[in-house]
């Protein structure tokens, strides 16, 4: 699976390989990553270093990595959030009272919590706007279709 990654980590990946790739030949060899490790107090064993290059289709077991199999590398091992269990998570903190749904009681909290000024009537705004079904209170199906839509 490929993921899309920003620009910024794509560089940092990129100032990374370069680093590593000791004789700036476009390629990391078993010694330079062995060695690159070895400076992060990461002692691994030839074995190792094979085995991970191994992962990578570069000509063979245990060939040098170029930058796009050590972005390979390096991508998949970032965790890519997500977003429903970010939401569930956003939900659980504005849901003080956690009678699963948040209503002005609890928006009231959150705010004053966060040091923000609202009045009543902005809180009865902001839960009518986003409360589908009219019951004066967010579930999270609403919460979830709010945050998308706020920035």
């Amino acid at each position: 699976m490929s993921i899309e990654l920003p620009e910024e980590v794509v560089v940092a990946f990129k100032r990374s390989f370069d680093e590593i790739d000791a004789d700036k030949d476009g390629l990391i060899s078993a010694a330079e990553l062995q060695a690159h490790l070895k400076t992060l107090n990461i002692t691994t064993s030839g074995a190792e270093i094979a085995e991970i290059l191994s992962r990578f289709d570069n000509g063979g077991a245990a060939a040098p990595l170029n930058f796009d199999s050590f972005f390979k590398l390096m991508s998949q091992n970032m965790k890519i959030p997500d977003t429903d269990e970010m939401v569930r998570d956003a939900f659980a903190a504005f849901d003080l009272d956690r009678d699963d749904a948040i209503g002005e009681a609890d928006l009231a909290q959150v705010y004053q919590t966060l040091g923000e000024a609202v009045t009543v009537a902005e809180i009865e705004e902001l839960i009518r706007s986003a409360d589908s079904t009219g019951s004066g209170k967010l579930d999270q199906q609403e919460f979830s279709s709010w945050m998308a839509t706020t920035d």
